[in-house]
């Protein structure tokens, strides 16, 4: 039982961060392991495969939806074949319509994503520059000569990351939004307030470098503050938390750019990615994830 949650549960940024699917199926998966051990076993090998090709960039989009649809079909199943299980059939519908079980227009998230790249370099006159390593990483200048990019963008299947270096929004150590700051979150914000009918949830993360700051305990609230400071302007801007989910969280110094989530991390392995200025630049940020909705 611990190897299958285990191997359900980890990972599941495959899915895009917060998603409900992954973790959905396990709970189905869990209720009726006991007695429905073989076909789950097949279908966690089929699915373990597909988790590996998506992984490595093997599977095409049509592939993609071809697994969301296999997996509606796994609960449909389940539900079919436990429907006089009273006990069972009850958590099956408590699962079903709290999760989201649906297939992702890829096509329609890719739109979404590239209109709001769009119109925030538009705010400030520029071009969105594409990441020479990678087509769906984007680059946005905000302040003049231009020759850095404060805004990176950085588009997935299922989710849209972005990431604001900390200088344009806070002075050194500081948790108070600075005036360019509160501008380009308005900007950002206003824009997202055209889409939230197709965002699932706002998680906004705040980092910092490995530096001890000086007027806070730890870097944990240093940018656990300056999410709640962000998280704030987007609410007085109108994204209303009671309509839409948002969340604001901290990472500290612990997820530094270069980190993800197969690392196998340590104290010596912060210490080398926060070794140069810049680096030291890169890591502190806030990043707003943009989790897209399913259809159904």
């Amino acid at each position: 039982m611990k190897n299958l949650q285990s191997f359900l549960v980890e990972d599941n940024n495959v899915f895009g961060p917060g998603t409900d699917l992954v973790v959905s199926l396990a709970a189905v998966l869990i209720i009726l392991f006991a007695v429905y051990t073989q076909l789950f076993q097949e279908e966690l090998a089929k699915y373990k495969e597909l988790k590996i090709e998506y992984q490595n960039c093997k599977l095409t989009e049509q592939e993609l939806k071809t697994l969301f649809k296999d997996l509606q079909e796994l609960f449909k199943n389940i539900y079919k074949k436990y429907q006089n299980c009273e006990k069972t059939k009850e958590e099956l519908q408590r699962i079903i319509q709290n999760s989201e079980i649906g297939q992702i227009d890829i096509k329609e998230v890719k739109k979404n994503q590239m209109e709001i790249v769009n119109k925030i370099a538009d705010e400030y006159g520029r071009k969105p520059k594409i990441n020479e390593n990678d087509e769906n990483r984007y680059g946005i200048s905000t302040i003049p000569p231009h020759t850095t990019e404060e805004i990176i963008i950085q588009n997935d299947v299922t989710i849209q990351r972005i990431s604001f270096g900390s200088h344009i929004l806070f002075n050194s150590d500081k948790t108070a939004l600075n005036k360019d700051g509160k501008q380009v979150l308005t900007v950002v914000g206003n824009i997202f307030k055209e889409k939230l009918e197709t965002i699932k949830e706002i998680q906004i993360q705040g980092h910092a470098d490995s530096r001890k700051s000086r007027n806070f305990s730890s870097n944990l609230q240093l940018a656990a503050l300056r999410a709640i400071e962000v998280f704030k302007h987007f609410q007085d801007l109108g994204i209303d938390p009671h309509s839409y989910i948002m969340s604001a969280t901290s990472f500290g110094e612990y997820k530094p750019v270069q980190r993800n989530y197969s690392d196998k991390y340590n104290k010596n392995k912060l210490k080398e990615h926060n070794d140069t200025d810049e680096e030291l630049k890169q890591n502190r940020r806030i990043e707003v994830v943009l989790i897209y909705r399913r259809k159904y």
